[in-house]
């Protein structure tokens, strides 16, 4: 963890997300480290349960794209 924090602050990361398909928790005390925020919640190594917004790969798709720009765009 601290090999990651300390590649966090000597580069420009401003933005942080997180995978569904992993616990949280990493992601949280890496946000609280780096008074970086998590911006969203990204689809990774599956697809979401069936009607949500990952339930299908274009869904996944369209749904990171959309959190990724956004993340990205956000002051």
């Amino acid at each position: 963890m601290q090999t990651v924090i300390s590649q966090i602050r000597q580069s420009n990361v401003q933005k942080l997300f997180v995978e569904t398909s992993v616990s949280p928790k990493s992601m949280q005390k890496l946000s609280k480290e780096t008074n970086l925020p998590i911006k969203a919640t990204l689809y990774t190594d599956s697809l979401g349960a069936t009607g949500s917004t990952g339930a299908t790969y274009y869904d996944m798709m369209r749904w990171n794209l959309t959190q990724i720009y956004q993340g990205l765009a956000a002051s």
